[in-house]
């Protein structure tokens, strides 16, 4: 096939030219992946891993500048000496992308642009309208950058739904930089499953701009006006949501929106009852049925576990109840010769409120589980540290300290995807890719007598939700969706 030939099959899938083509789309042959990159969205970490994944980890093998696309060990849709059909359709080939928030996006690339780096001042400002050595506003910017169409806009600012084409291209799967450590991870771990965990740490920050910390002192109504109408698409296309408190710092996070744009809680009942009609497991397990109510949502196969459960719900499902504790279950139930099932592709946990005893019902579960199998721990995020003590209180809400045992998973078993959403009233974390080695697991007994003490514990609400950065609900489902 001509290079000619190639340009007008790929121009079916990208409205760009050859160059941006060349330079956004990174392939391997070998690796059979496909990443089409966002730039001001971690790509310089993406494409660093990406390379020494190529190139087995031979690091006198990269070129000195991540971004120098002639010597990168990494192909492109021109050189790779694949029919370009073959890369963007069929699932021959795994087609990923990261984006971000509109609003930090752009703020990221007009400081590392236009403020930090003199050479690229020097270089792209003269592109804009300005001299060289001219010190423009981010307004200034965006009013310049609007008139640009996006075929001619400097891809660090033109927008992601025009870089993506995500109409165009059937992509496998679309991460966020706001949980970038997990999506990032299940990327490495699609493209070659054996990788160094060493690669899932990587992080090249030259270009880092602090930008979530900066909203408030850059953004104003003029200019929130602005991102609005530039990256509108950004917006529709990915599930950002619009709002921004203007002149007060705010964590942005990717929310999807409910009921026309509104961006509602939503209860975890409801959360469950939609990650089942997502991943329409075949068999299901519930820990701590109570009156049925989250129990009742499952159409599949269902053991249900709980010493004092009075479901008061209507059931349709397969069920098999057992009115014991989770650690009788799981020493005296043999699950295959009561239903025919070895495994369990949705868990719910929601047992005792206390870390040591959730903690042992995961390690349980985890027996239970193979690679696909998603985990559901609710009580992560409490509404106030008052409902988080040891002793249930005699009246009112108590999520115990159940959220210690996500600080655990996350500090000793990194190879465990973690995301914690922030469903109503306390939370909820979803757990992917459990590794069934559970030689990979801390010691049990040592664990649990930790958690009952203070090492994993929290002071404050905002100290465990600037950690757990939870995600919206609608999110969270975006996730499950793309596993």
């Amino acid at each position: 096939m001509s290079e000619a030939e190639k340009m007008d099959v790929l121009s079916r899938y990208f409205p760009y030219g050859r160059a941006q083509i060349n330079y956004l789309v990174n392939c391997s042959k070998k690796h059979k992946f496909v990443y089409v990159e966002t730039p001001k969205v971690a790509c310089s970490t993406i494409k660093r891993v990406l390379q020494l994944i190529e190139v087995n980890g031979d690091q006198s093998r990269l070129p000195k500048n991540v971004h120098d696309r002639g010597n990168s060990p990494l192909a492109t849709p021109f050189n790779i000496g694949v029919d370009p059909d073959r890369l963007f359709s069929g699932d021959e080939y795994f087609r990923f992308a990261f984006v971000r928030n509109p609003y930090t996006r752009i703020l990221s690339a007009y400081l590392d642009k236009m403020v930090k780096n003199q050479w690229e001042r020097n270089r792209l400002l003269p592109t804009l309208g300005f001299a060289p050595d001219a010190q423009i506003t981010l307004l200034q910017f965006l009013e310049v950058i609007r008139e640009v169409p996006h075929i001619h806009k400097d891809i660090h600012w033109t927008p992601q739904s025009y870089l993506l084409q995500r109409h165009r291209v059937d992509y496998h799967f679309i991460g966020r930089l706001e949980n970038f450590a997990a999506g990032f991870e299940r990327v490495i771990k699609k493209i070659k499953p054996d990788a160094d965990e060493n690669l899932f740490t990587i992080r090249a920050d030259h270009h880092k701009t602090d930008a979530n910390e900066k909203i408030a002192e850059y953004v104003g109504p003029r200019e929130r006006d602005l991102i609005l109408e530039i990256f509108e698409n950004d917006f529709v296309d990915f599930g950002y949501d619009r709002e921004i408190e203007v002149g007060r710092v705010q964590a942005l996070r990717c929310n999807r929106k409910f009921d026309k744009g509104k961006n509602e809680v939503m209860h975890y009942l409801d959360f469950i009852a939609k990650a089942h009609e997502i991943i329409k497991p075949k068999s299901y397990l519930e820990i701590g049925v109570r009156d049925g109510s989250s129990f009742s949502k499952s159409k599949c196969i269902s053991f249900g576990v709980d010493p004092a459960f009075n479901v008061t719900k209507e059931i349709r499902n397969d069920c098999h109840l057992y009115r014991m504790t989770s650690d009788d279950f799981f020493k005296n139930v043999d699950v295959e010769k009561e239903a025919g099932i070895k495994k369990f592709d949705l868990v719910f946990i929601d047992g005792m409120h206390l870390s040591e005893y959730a903690y042992r019902d995961f390690i349980n579960t985890v027996k239970y589980c193979h690679e696909d199998s998603v985990i559901l721990f609710d009580d992560i995020i409490p509404s106030s540290m008052d409902i988080t003590t040891r002793e249930k209180p005699l009246k009112g809400g108590w999520t115990g300290d159940v959220y210690k045992v996500i600080r655990v998973l996350r500090k000793y078993c990194p190879h465990i995807n973690i995301v914690v959403v922030d469903t109503k009233p306390s939370g909820m974390a979803i757990l992917t890719g459990i590794d069934l080695k559970m030689d990979k697991l801390p010691d049990v007994k040592n664990i649990e007598e930790r958690l009952r003490g203070d090492e994993f514990a929290f002071s404050t609400l905002e100290e465990l939700r600037s950690e757990f950065s939870p995600i919206s609900p609608d999110e969270g489902l975006e996730f499950i969706r793309n596993l």
